[in-house]
């Protein structure tokens, strides 16, 4: 058996002690405890990372992000910091001549990406994360509905009377509806921060990507609605154009952000949360990105292209997405459900239908025996 250097026992020795006065709800005290995959998957990602990183910045990572050594404990501090170590180890595992941690890439900023690299095959890639605090959505019974729209309604009027026409429809049957208020407003803030830390001129070879770790399915479609759907990001009528929403900073509305975002080449949403969350029940690692779901969308305002080939680079070596199989795909017919409906639930139809149930792929809980 191959002897493990005394430099890697010995932080690992040092991730041990910072773990022995964590508080005990943090994810990893937990998993330290089990001594499972989850713990040692992040264990192995910390000793690849310092090689590359300073000791200032891995012990910040650990202790100031994931909250090791600290007695209390924030969830969602957590959350989004595994989210943003996810994609750190993602890109830091991409053969590259040379990568950078929070390194400022814009000109007129100190607003810095999660990191950047530059591959050995040409590509340079630049990446920004975010990882959303998730609403509890309380369904009281089985007799309730949750309505959220799968785009903007023209107007709160008329958004109540669809409402109102539903809850009539359904009097009959007893059935409750609980409105869920759609978190486009912070996919718009995702959007804004990105493209206030993102060059706004890029060469051929380099590729801004912007990642949202986000928890279920249906999230997930959810999220990809809020882009082409009425008033969405990437249509002609997005909201984002109007103000206030215009602005990074309102309600002063005095840092203006383009609402095409022309500096965001990709959004690619993940299902990272629910891995984290969920880390004894998944097959693979929640540290790892590739064995997760990825849905790309690409910015249709954006030139890109000139991009095709780094573009290809980093989709066919770095990260599997699923945007073209979905594209393709056809959610099967229905004389019950309008063809609008069923296309605002094709991410979902191909998850259910194609992955799990002919390829037997999983991505959130593994297959129950």
């Amino acid at each position: 058996m191959k002897e493990i250097p005394a430099e890697v026992v010995q932080y690992a020795e040092h991730i041990f002690s910072l773990l022995e006065n964590t508080n005990d709800n943090n994810p990893l005290k937990i998993a330290s405890k089990k001594q499972n995959q989850y713990f040692c998957d992040f264990l192995d990602t910390m000793i690849h990372l310092h090689n590359l990183l300073s000791e200032r910045e891995c012990e910040s990572i650990m202790v100031d992000k994931l909250q090791l050594s600290r007695k209390t404990y924030d969830e969602n501090q957590y959350y989004e910091a595994a989210t943003e170590l996810s994609v750190i180890s993602l890109f830091s595992c991409i053969g590259h001549s040379d990568f950078k941690y929070e390194a400022v890439v814009k000109d007129g900023t100190q607003k810095q990406p999660e990191c950047f690299v530059k591959s050995l095959l040409g590509g340079t890639f630049y990446a920004e994360a975010k990882c959303p605090v998730q609403n509890n959505v309380n369904v009281q019974s089985s007799n309730t509905i949750v309505f959220n729209n799968a785009g903007r309604a023209n107007s709160r009027e008329e958004q109540n009377i669809l409402i109102n026409n539903m809850q009539e429809g359904l009097a009959s049957q007893n059935v409750q509806i609980e409105v869920v208020k759609n978190d486009d407003n912070k996919m718009l803030d995702y959007l804004q921060s990105a493209s206030l830390k993102f060059a706004d001129t890029t060469g051929d070879c380099e590729l801004n990507l912007l990642f949202v770790a986000l928890d279920s399915l249906k999230q997930i479609q959810d999220w990809v609605n809020f882009f082409y759907n009425n008033k969405g990001f990437f249509t002609s009528n997005s909201f984002a154009a109007d103000k206030p929403y215009c602005y990074a900073d309102r309600p002063k509305n005095t840092v203006f952000v383009d609402s095409k975002f022309k500096n965001v080449h990709f959004v690619i949403f993940t299902n990272n949360f629910f891995r984290h969350k969920n880390n004894e029940v998944i097959k693979g690692s929640a540290w790892r990105l590739q064995d997760g779901f990825n849905f790309a969308l690409q910015n249709p305002f954006s030139d890109l292209a000139p991009k095709k080939p780094v573009i290809t680079e980093f989709f066919t070596n770095y990260l599997v997405v699923y945007t073209k199989d979905i594209d393709n795909y056809t959610v099967p017919s229905s004389t019950e459900v309008p063809n609008y409906i069923l296309d605002a639930m094709k991410i979902i139809s191909f998850v259910k239908e194609e992955l799990e149930k002919k390829q037997k792929k999983f991505y959130w809980e593994r297959e129950k025996k």
